[in-house]
């Protein structure tokens, strides 16, 4: 089955899974509405001309306000090098150093007959060192904008409090990536 949508019916979004390394916690947003508090991922929507690359990063940044870079981790996919001679089939290879999403979510929007997709991105990412430490020793209080403020879990807070059952697979997906990249990182 193939579904096709038009520029005018397409959001793309990006976002991270940002670790702190040394504290192996990861970065999430708690946003209060009427309905309470939601634990989610920092993302948001990409700009015009934009990479999914750069999406991710600036959405983590602006949402988290912690500076950010994509994590180069050890992780499989079907993309190829774009010199390799070998056969091109589309299998899984592994590559050490990359910074390509790991994980993609397709979501419908709105009713059937409209047509609207969402397509997410998800990136590794660490912390930079010096904003974290920098944040933690001032008086920054956590809070981003009103009724978001920025919270560090350990893995299994994080997959325990989490909100929505996607956002959990995508933590899920990162550590495991992680483990295979950094070693030692145990759930």
């Amino acid at each position: 089955m193939s579904n096709h949508y038009p520029s005018t019916h397409l959001t793309e979004s990006a976002g991270c899974v940002l670790f702190h390394l040394s504290t192996r916690k990861i970065c999430l947003l708690s946003i209060a509405s009427r309905g309470g508090e939601t634990l989610t991922l920092p993302k948001g929507r990409r700009n015009i001309n934009e990479t999914r690359k750069e999406a991710a990063v600036r959405e983590t940044t602006e949402e988290t306000s912690y500076k950010c870079s994509l994590l180069p981790v050890k992780m499989g996919t079907r993309l190829t090098l774009p010199d390799d001679d070998e056969d091109v089939r589309d299998h899984v290879r592994v590559y050490d150093d990359c910074t390509e999403s790991f994980h993609m979510q397709f979501r419908r929007i709105g009713r059937e007959k409209e047509g609207r997709a969402k397509i997410v991105w998800w990136f590794v990412a660490k912390v930079d060192e010096e904003d974290y430490e920098g944040k933690k020793a001032g008086e920054w209080d956590g809070k981003v904008k009103e009724g978001v403020r920025v919270e560090w879990k350990d893995y299994q807070d994080a997959v325990e409090e989490l909100s929505y059952e996607t956002d959990i697979e995508v933590v899920k997906t990162a550590w495991g990536i992680l483990k295979a990249t950094l070693g030692g990182y145990q759930t």
